[in-house]
């Protein structure tokens, strides 16, 4: 896989929606901060209308690209494009700053309330029952996430690890708002 050095759109915007999730499960407004940068960023990155490069020259910010010769060479156009490797999408950016939006809107309670979709006792069990074993294994005794890769962890098994642990959060706050 080619990852030259680079700032990324992709994980940038997925990281916006992380942040959200993190902030609605823990209500700890720190994690808001980075967004308006972020999403400040994004919509000076863009390369077309809802369009985005998945890399960016350090320094610079120009799109950059992987050609599709044998051994990959970083391009500033897409005339040659390294197959099979999404180098530039909308990746998601236009549903998270409305998300953003909504939040600012709505504020942290009634996000949650908008989010989330009625589940019976029945359903909230069961969720949580299919979530549990890999809610285990990825905290670790100290409260903290642990079962991802240390060593330069991606950042889609991070946000993914998250979303788990904070949907398993979620339901077992709706259960017990049911008074289970």
């Amino acid at each position: 896989m080619f990852e030259p050095p680079s700032a990324c759109g992709l994980p940038s915007a997925r990281a916006i929606d992380l942040l959200i999730d993190i902030y609605l499960t823990t209500g700890d407004e720190r994690y808001l901060g980075p967004i308006p940068s972020a999403l400040a960023w994004l919509e000076r990155s863009r390369t077309g209308p809802n369009e985005w490069a998945r890399f960016y020259e350090p320094g610079t910010g120009r799109p950059i690209y992987a050609t599709s010769h044998d051994r990959p060479e970083i391009s500033y156009t897409r005339d040659v494009l390294y197959a099979g490797y999404a180098q530039f999408g909308d990746w998601g950016v236009g549903r998270f700053a409305a998300r953003w939006a909504r939040l600012q809107e709505l504020g942290r309670d009634g996000l949650v309330q908008a989010e989330r979709a009625p589940r019976t006792e029945a359903e909230l069990r069961q969720r949580i029952a299919d979530l549990g074993p890999g809610v285990r294994e990825l905290v670790g005794p100290e409260g903290t996430l642990g079962g991802y890769p240390a060593n330069g962890a991606n950042p889609n098994t991070l946000a993914a690890a998250v979303h788990t642990v904070t949907e398993y959060l979620a339901a077992a706050q709706e259960l017990g708002e049911m008074g289970q």
